[in-house]
């Protein structure tokens, strides 16, 4: 259900927006096995991948640093926060 639904918003996403993902989503999908990791890169085919500056880091470390993340959170969770901030 949860992948069909995320299915759909993709499609009817990239006619309404201008969609945009960062270089630590394409190493997030390119993880894992070779098959399912080109299935899940596909998914990002035609889309605009953002390189994170060098400040950016230092944004991440603060946030990891001041546990301003929920419990554990990864390197890629606080990137995903700090780009879309």
């Amino acid at each position: 259900m949860r992948r069909e639904v995320m299915r759909r918003w993709w499609t009817d996403a990239a006619e309404k927006y201008e969609l945009i993902t960062s270089s630590t989503v394409f190493l997030e999908l390119a993880a894992g096995t070779s098959d399912r990791a080109a299935q899940r890169l596909d998914l990002l085919l035609g889309i605009q991948v953002v390189i994170p500056k060098a400040d950016v880091a230092q944004i991440v470390y603060s946030y990891l640093r001041n546990k301003l993340m929920p419990a554990k959170p990864t390197n890629a969770d606080a990137t995903h926060l700090a780009l879309a901030s």
